[in-house]
């Protein structure tokens, strides 16, 4: 069983999840955020999902990318992040 840090959803998903986030959060899995927001949705959803928010980085976020601020140390030994999806 996979333990992901986060769980990334829409809206729909947030409803399916939002009931089994505590089942979850025993089982290691980290929070659920809805990049679509949770306001409209019923309270338990609310309750249980948070609010990616605005998802737009800055200009200057953008440029520190674009000028590899922060990445002078990675090498073949550096950490690495998976993203996986069910599509």
């Amino acid at each position: 069983m996979s333990k992901p840090q986060y769980v990334f959803v829409d809206s729909q998903l947030a409803q399916m999840l939002a009931p089994r986030a505590d089942e979850l959060k025993a089982k290691g899995v980290g929070p659920i955020y809805c990049w679509s927001g949770v306001s409209h949705l019923d309270a338990t959803t609310r309750k249980n999902i948070r609010e990616l928010g605005d998802p737009r980085p800055s200009p200057a976020r953008v440029q520190e990318v674009i000028d590899g601020v922060d990445i002078h140390n990675l090498g073949p030994e550096s950490d690495g992040t998976i993203f996986f999806t069910s599509g």
